[in-house]
């Protein structure tokens, strides 16, 4: 499984520089540093330990005034002091001096790459984590399948035809586990009754900004319903 997690938004937002215990909690451990400067989309973190690209965790952190702050963020890189982590909610208003100063960080998307030609899906990884995507990837459907058990994905983005199972398949078995998740088929070859499912279509090859627009269009946009979706409700 591949991982990559793009650049935040390029506008600069104002960092304060702060000495404040804080504690990491990635998984079953538990990890101890200080905050070494904070934004409305991230802190930068003094930690011994190294963390992976994209990995996620919970931060309790302790100003020297108010109360005590716990923010979900994720790992988007590493430099020589520790992790620079952004924020996956919303920056806690305290960090810049109170409600009025902190504004909603941009949310990280998450989208989950699946295409049995691993060129094809490190193509993708690549260009979606470029443009600020959180990317996943794997080229065994089975394994997607156990991914999206764990946590939410925003979009799938799928070939349709691969030797484990139609990505049209995969993609219904998704929805069902995650209703919110919106589905982009790709493929090299025609394949009849794409229409009929609902779902938007990318034809192979594509380029980086084909790919990004096409992406861009369905993680801002209402998810059209697709006839491989949970049935409605009679109401009659």
């Amino acid at each position: 499984m591949r991982v990559k997690l793009g650049r935040p938004e390029s506008r600069r937002r104002p960092r304060t520089k702060v000495r404040w215990p804080v504690t990491v909690e990635v998984g079953n451990r538990v990890l101890h540093g200080e905050t070494l400067d904070v934004s409305q989309s991230g802190v930068k973190v003094r930690l011994a330990e190294r963390l992976p690209d994209a990995t996620r965790a919970r931060l309790h952190i302790v100003p020297t005034q108010g109360c005590p702050i716990d923010a979900q963020a994720v790992v988007w890189r590493m430099d020589a002091e520790g992790p620079v982590f952004l924020f996956l909610k919303k920056a806690p208003a305290v960090l810049l001096g109170g409600a009025d100063e902190a504004a909603p960080a941009p949310r990280v998307v998450t989208i989950l790459v699946v295409d049995d030609d691993q060129n094809v899906g490190a193509f993708a990884v690549d260009a979606l984590g470029s443009a600020g995507y959180l990317v996943l990837s794997t080229h065994d459907p089975v394994e997607a399948l156990r991914m999206v058990k764990d946590r939410d994905i925003d979009l799938l983005l799928v070939d349709v035809i691969m030797p484990l199972m139609d990505g049209r398949e995969l993609a219904r078995r998704i929805v069902a586990l995650r209703p919110t998740t919106k589905v982009l088929l790709m493929s090299g070859f025609e394949v009849s009754g794409l229409r009929e499912t609902g779902w938007p279509f990318v034809a192979k090859p594509f380029g980086v900004t084909e790919l990004i627009e096409r992406v861009e269009a369905c993680t801002t946009s209402k998810r059209r319903p697709s006839v491989f979706g949970a049935p409605r409700r009679d109401t009659r």
